[in-house]
């Protein structure tokens, strides 16, 4: 009559608040509750950037990133007033990932060392995921998301904006 326990599949806390545990970079701003999320409440969040210039966006730092280990890094993005985001592992050196244009559903650039996949989800939200095989070792431990005007660029415009909601990092 007991429960069977699982172990814990998606590895990061408070992953619907990226007003709490996420550090907002280089200026961007978050507004809680701001939209409708894909289940249908009032709980997605708007990530504006204020300010044009590069890497305006949202970091989780000491996101659980475990040396030789393949992890899958995605999070639900919606256009508001910017077409792109980038996300992004910062496991050694500079970080890589994948361009996402969350008003067409279309995969941008994907750099080197990850995989990447778009999905429809509701009240027009695409769940954007990345994949990476950490290395052998961890010097960062950080993800990102990064708001972007084009492709394969990190610089966003002032008053660029998206709406976010769940972010998750789970093993591969």
């Amino acid at each position: 009559s007991r429960p069977l326990l699982d172990a814990r599949v998606h590895l990061l806390t408070f992953s619907e608040q990226f007003d709490g545990a996420w550090t907002k970079t280089s200026g961007a701003t978050v507004t809680a509750n701001s939209t409708t999320a894909p289940n249908g409440t009032t709980t997605a969040y708007t990530l504006t950037a204020p300010t044009g210039g590069a890497t305006r966006g949202v970091r989780r730092v000491g996101a659980g990133l475990i040396a030789n280990t393949t992890f899958v890094w995605s999070v639900y993005a919606k256009r508001s007033t910017s077409d792109w985001i980038y996300l992004v592992f910062y496991d050694v050196g500079a970080g890589v990932g994948a361009w996402f244009n969350v008003n067409t559903g279309q995969i941008g650039t994907v750099q080197s060392g990850v995989t990447a996949s778009i999905e429809v989800a509701a009240n027009g939200y695409y769940r954007c995921s990345v994949t990476r095989p950490v290395g052998a070792s961890v010097a960062f431990n950080e993800i990102d998301i990064m708001l972007a005007n084009a492709d394969n660029t990190t610089t966003s415009s002032t008053g660029n904006a998206v709406f976010i909601w769940v972010a998750d990092l789970r093993l591969a």
